[in-house]
């Protein structure tokens, strides 16, 4: 799991490369908050099967989540129209 949450924190770590960000907890919506700033900082994170991958800024971690999400858009692609009546 690339992010844990303890009582005074949040800590996301790069699926890619063991980078981490830690938060101090703080306030209502703190958890949204601490996204924000992730993404703001320039980390993707990407969705798969239920599971989150959180990749850093370093380009060799942008060239990972790339990767993924290429063979997520590729799986969803290669699925077969359902008709809808």
């Amino acid at each position: 799991m690339s992010m844990s949450e303890y009582e005074d924190a949040f800590v996301f770590a790069c699926d890619g490369c063991g980078l981490s960000a830690e938060f101090v907890r703080g306030g209502p919506g703190s958890f949204m908050a601490c996204v924000s700033e992730i993404k703001y900082r320039g980390w993707r994170i990407v969705r798969e099967d239920g599971d989150y991958s959180h990749f850093c800024s370093n380009p060799d971690c942008r060239a990972s989540v790339a990767k993924k999400s290429a063979a997520i858009a590729k799986r969803l692609l290669d699925q077969p129209l359902r008709t809808v009546k």
